[in-house]
């Protein structure tokens, strides 16, 4: 017998679990017929086809379990909620690669090794399974103040880029 534990933010009254093995023919267990996700209602959405929607939600409070930033820089928590619109196939999503920040001077930034620290993430090659919705945060690195934007590379879409700030 084996024990899981899971990372969940520290705002976190209740907690329902999803599981849902990644691979051809996995089975999805539903949380429930009463069970509905809620989240904040979206500051930007983008629309990737029929396959794709990407949610960007309100700046969420810095978690308080990141290290401080570095001297003239910013950490940029983004909250995430991405479904999946297909009824019959999951979507292997690459965070690092789908969900770039950029400085208005073009300049691209990855997200931060400490977005691993967050309870709500998606790793790299996770798959959003069939009519599922995932919520992540994703932390970047940031000169303070800099106005920035966020490039969506898609799978119908090439590329889309809405301002955040």
């Amino acid at each position: 017998m084996g024990k899981l534990a899971f990372l969940v933010p520290d705002d976190t009254q209740r907690v329902r679990v999803l599981i849902a093995p990644a691979g051809d023919g996995a089975l999805v267990v539903p949380a429930g017929e009463d069970f509905a996700p809620s989240w904040a209602p979206p500051v930007q959405t983008i629309e990737d086809g029929s396959r794709l929607r990407v949610l960007v939600l309100p700046d969420p409070a810095r978690p308080a379990a990141l290290l401080p930033p570095a001297a003239g820089c910013e950490q940029v928590v983004l909250d995430f909620v991405i479904e999946n619109l297909k009824a019959t196939q999951g979507i292997e999503f690459t965070t690092s690669q789908q969900l770039r920040l950029a400085g208005f001077d073009g300049t691209f930034v990855q997200p931060l090794a400490l977005t691993k620290q967050l309870g709500c993430r998606l790793d790299d090659g996770d798959v959003i399974p069939p009519a599922h919705a995932r919520r992540l945060m994703v932390v970047y690195d940031m000169p303070a103040g800099a106005r920035r934007r966020l490039q969506y590379r898609g799978f119908e879409v090439d590329e889309i880029s809405v301002d955040l700030k």
